[in-house]
Parts: C-alpha cells; structure tokens; sequence
C-alpha cells in the first residue's frame, strides 16, 4: 500500500471524530459533512467504480449552507434551490471533469469567503483572537490552494497528495479536541484599563 494511500485513508478517519466533538455547536453540521461525503465519495469510487465529482460539488454545496446558518437558508431558499439544481443539471450535462474541478473549486471559494467572514467577526466582537477560526481558516485555504493547484497548474502529484493529506489529518486531529468555545485558544487582543 502506497503512503498516499495510507495517508488518504487515515485522514478519512479522523475527520470522523470532529463531528463528535463539534457536536452542539454551530459548526457540528460542517463537520458532520465532511466524513458523511468522504464515505459516499468512497462508495462511489471503490464499489459502484463512478469517478465523477458530482458528490464533491454536491458536499461543497452543503458545506456552504452549513456555514450560512438556519436562518439565512430560509431566506430565498427557493431560489438557493433553484441554483443548486441549475449547477448539478449542468454538470450532469456538461460531464466534464476540469469543469467540475472549476465549480467545486468555486464552492470553496465561498466557503472561505465565509470563514474568513466568520473569523473576523469573532475577532472584532470578541476583541479577541481565537486558535480554532485560524485553524479553520488554514483548512479552508489548504482546499481552495488544493483546487488552484489543480486546475492551474494541472498537477496532482504524489508528493503534493502526501502533503496535503498530513496537514488535513493535523487539522482535523485538532479539530478533534477543540470548538469554538475552547477558551484555552482565546487570546485578547486588547487590554482592559
């Protein structure tokens, strides 16, 4: 078995145990999304041996509502419907891998629009400057780095696969022992007088 190999199905399984630990949070949904997708993924590859990246977008996809909240899902949510529908009946359509690397690679785009949104915010409300949205942040752009480098430069080699996949798997170890409401990952950044 290759070390890619090994590594990929190792970080399959710790990105199983923050979903546990995320759990009551408002991020537990981001984190349930993201094994439940790699399982299908799986399924989809090793059993019924479809390599489309249709589950991918359609993870991406959720992934971006998970972030948005309850609330601003309910906001013009037949539309939001209307458009998801709109990009997976085009990329059923169109069925061509480098297009759907674009749409996934799009997807994360917004997903890092959103934690970014999600960081500073904290950051500014709180006054305070806290590990877990900077690991967050680092996750995301680790995705969005992954997907430029990809369709960029073509590249998806064996040495940036190991990489990548030892870095997902430090990240999601962590996530695996800390939320957002860890207060030892909090620092002020302002004094009080």
């Amino acid at each position: 078995m290759s070390l890619e190999l090994i590594f990929f199905r190792i970080s399959n399984f710790v990105w199983i145990l923050p979903a546990f630990r995320q759990y009551n949070n408002k991020y537990f949904y981001f984190f349930l999304i993201l094994p439940v997708f790699d399982i299908i993924t799986g399924i989809f590859r090793d059993i019924l041996y479809i390599t489309s990246n249709v589950p991918y977008v359609i993870q991406a996809i959720f992934l971006v509502a998970s972030l948005q909240g309850i609330d601003k899902l309910k906001r013009y949510s037949f539309l939001k419907f209307v458009f998801v529908l709109m990009v997976i009946s085009i990329m059923i359509i169109v069925n061509n891998r480098f297009f759907e690397i674009y749409i996934i690679g799009f997807f994360h785009f917004i997903i890092l629009y959103y934690v970014l949104f999600h960081f500073f915010r904290y950051n500014i409300e709180k006054q305070t400057l806290h590990l877990f949205y900077i690991v967050l942040v680092l996750f995301q752009v680790l995705n969005v780095f992954k997907f430029v480098n990809i369709v960029a430069l073509n590249y998806d080699g064996y040495f940036y696969t190991v990489i990548t996949n030892f870095f997902q798997i430090m990240i999601g170890l962590f996530f695996s022992f800390f939320t957002p409401d860890s207060l030892m990952l909090s620092f002020k950044l302002v004094s009080k007088r």
